[in-house]
């Protein structure tokens, strides 16, 4: 590993096919991951142990965390509950490429096609809503092409409010909708004709995302305007189909296609995490707080040998130092306070005994 931060905490077994899809659940205890062949496990961040599988006919490719978690193709919906999961399912065509979801309304974005649409998650039982309501075409980014392919949407963004939606669209650029009067807010132009998938970090101020050619491109969210490139090392190509994520502060990680996902910062590249005989790196997620402990896992392409998911924990030098709160009630009370004078006595009683016995045997 050369992030120099994380060490190699666990490599999760289990799937036989690609892992496009990895997320934490808000409270960390849980990692939902989904993969290629329709299998979805659940694992326990306190053992990593599986928990639970879902099978799906059709390929996963997004996975979604709140009090529930969401799964693409049909959109099954699985609910933890006391530790259980409980599958509910909802029609949907898909392929999903993205989705979002307001954890306070519940309201969510779901990209699929050229396709985007609205509606909302429901439960008892959970379900998506039969309300569905699509969002227009994006203005047409006429400074690239004149003749360009339908909208493609490779992530979705709620920020700020449950009617602000952030699109990032492969050709199109980068729009901020307002979905309550479905107008365009804001929009940005790429520095590169087609782009990635994106990542908003937490304070909503800065989107990253992968250009496709020489690295990623960081753009600042309040003033819609681009900030810097930073370009992977020579030889390394980052994944096209790769989600990326946001770390602390301004770092984020993105998978490349020779078995490590990539540390960016708007200035340059950290490091990088690897996985041991893996092709492309397919998803990431990043957990702030797992029982005080921070966690990254990568999600891995390729042959079943090879389709793990590899957990890098932080490395802290905490554990090596004693809370002040724990030496407090060791402060010596009245009986010690005798015992280290009687050892003190006897200390100073020993050393005179020593220099007599020395003089004895030294006469001047």
């Amino acid at each position: 590993m050369s992030g120099g931060e994380y060490s190699t905490e666990a490599i999760l077994k289990g799937h036989t096919s690609s892992i496009v899809a990895l997320e934490f659940s808000p409270d960390g205890k849980f990692l939902a991951s989904g993969a290629k062949n329709g299998v979805v496990l659940i694992f326990s961040t306190s053992s990593w142990v599986s928990l639970g599988n879902f099978i799906d006919a059709s390929p996963i490719s997004v996975v979604k965390c709140g009090d529930f978690f969401l799964v693409d193709a049909i959109l099954p919906l699985i609910t933890t509950v006391q530790e259980r999961i409980v599958v509910g399912t909802s029609t949907f065509n898909g392929p999903i490429r993205s989705m979002s979801i307001f954890p306070a309304s519940r309201r969510a974005a779901i990209a699929y096609g050229s396709e985007i649409v609205l509606t909302k998650v429901l439960f008892n039982p959970p379900q998506l809503s039969d309300e569905r309501k699509p969002l227009p075409k994006p203005p047409s980014a006429s400074q690239f092409s004149t003749k360009l392919s339908e909208p493609i949407a490779t992530s979705l963004h709620f920020f700020g409010n449950k009617d602000h939606l952030l699109v990032t669209y492969a050709t199109h650029g980068i729009i901020h909708w307002d979905t309550s009067s479905m107008t365009v807010v804001r929009s940005i132009t790429p520095r590169t004709c087609t782009i990635g998938r994106s990542v908003v970090n937490r304070e909503n101020t800065i989107l990253a995302v992968p250009n496709l050619i020489d690295g990623v491109d960081w753009y600042s969210l309040s003033k819609y305007t681009f900030i810097s490139t930073t370009k992977p090392l020579y030889a390394q190509k980052l994944s096209d189909s790769s989600t990326p994520t946001f770390l602390e502060g301004d770092k984020m990680i993105v998978g490349g296609t020779n078995g490590e996902a990539h540390i960016f910062g708007p200035e340059n590249l950290f490091g990088s995490l690897g996985h041991t005989g893996a092709e492309d790196i397919l998803s990431t997620s990043f957990a702030s707080n797992v029982r005080g402990r921070k966690f990254i896992a990568i999600g891995a392409a390729g042959f079943p040998g090879a389709a793990g998911i590899t957990i890098w924990s932080a490395v802290s030098r905490r554990k090596y130092i004693r809370p002040f709160a724990m030496f407090k009630d060791a402060i010596p009370t009245t009986l010690a306070w005798n015992q280290i004078l009687v050892l003190t006595t006897l200390l100073l009683l020993s050393s005179a005994w020593v220099v007599h016995l020395i003089g004895e045997l030294m006469p001047i």
